[in-house]
């Protein structure tokens, strides 16, 4: 109730002071109602606009999280069979680039001197990191690969067992309440690292997916109806015959000619 009071008061004070109105709004309690109104739902709609939009603690942003891409300390491998259009490898990692701040996800590229060609990340505790590779086969022919796997946050892995060993020794002590709070949120952290993992390795395999869509979209298959030859229309009837004695006739003279 206190904090009720607080914020209640804030948006009376702040109202009070507002310049915006003429001598005869001032006059009218509705146009004070409507401002005082607007200063308390203000911070709400701004709270709720960053959980919404992407606030960083509870973002939910690029794809769904799917547990059967988690790699488990395990790298993958992704492979994209293209014809028709030669690129670099330069051009494959951009575009996979672009696939993924489509998703909404953060990702940077690899240096010089990196082990990695290209990152996501869009939680706290883990990071996705892939590196490519183009197999030349001819013909404007490639055979794209992607290897990826995931690299899992030390901090996260200590909070959580951090919290757990507190639960239990607040369960050894008879605490049971303090261990519930204690359990409770090393299960729903454990829970966030999983969700985390899981939905920024899914990132990068959505956006390395979506290349054989681009390249469909690029280059769609057409089918041209081809007709049956005709023959050769004549003027008359006889005309066809004249015509093959013709063709009979030069045939011999180039003959002789030859011998």
């Amino acid at each position: 109730m206190l904090s009720i009071a607080v914020i209640f008061i804030q948006a009376v004070i702040s109202a009070s002071k507002n310049t915006s109105l003429t001598k005869e709004q001032e006059q009218n309690w509705k146009y004070r109602a409507l401002i005082i109104f607007l200063h308390i739902i203000q911070p709400l709609a701004r709270l709720r606009g960053r959980i919404i939009h992407g606030l960083t603690p509870w973002r939910m942003r690029g794809a769904k999280a799917n547990p059967g891409n988690l790699t488990f300390f395990k790298p993958k491998t992704l492979a994209h069979w293209s014809e028709g259009e030669w690129k670099s490898s330069e051009t494959w990692l951009e575009e996979i680039e672009q696939n993924i701040i489509k998703l909404k996800a953060r990702v940077k590229r690899g240096g010089d001197f990196d082990k990695w060609d290209i990152q996501t990340k869009n939680g706290l505790f883990s990071t996705a990191k892939g590196i490519l590779t183009i197999e030349e086969h001819g013909a404007d022919k490639q055979y794209v690969k992607l290897k990826y796997w995931s690299q899992y946050a030390l901090n996260g892995i200590i909070l959580t067992v951090f919290l757990a060993v507190l639960s239990v020794f607040a369960a050894l002590d008879n605490s049971w309440i303090v261990s519930i709070i204690f359990g409770a949120l090393s299960v729903g952290l454990l829970a966030k690292y999983v969700f985390d993992s899981a939905s920024v390795v899914n990132c990068l395999i959505t956006a390395f997916k979506k290349l054989s869509e681009t390249q469909e979209k690029a280059s769609p298959l057409r089918l041209v109806k081809v007709e049956e030859p005709k023959e050769a229309e004549y003027p008359s009837p006889g005309a066809k015959d004249e015509a093959d004695e013709s063709l009979i006739v030069s045939k011999n003279i180039s003959n002789r000619n030859r011998k």
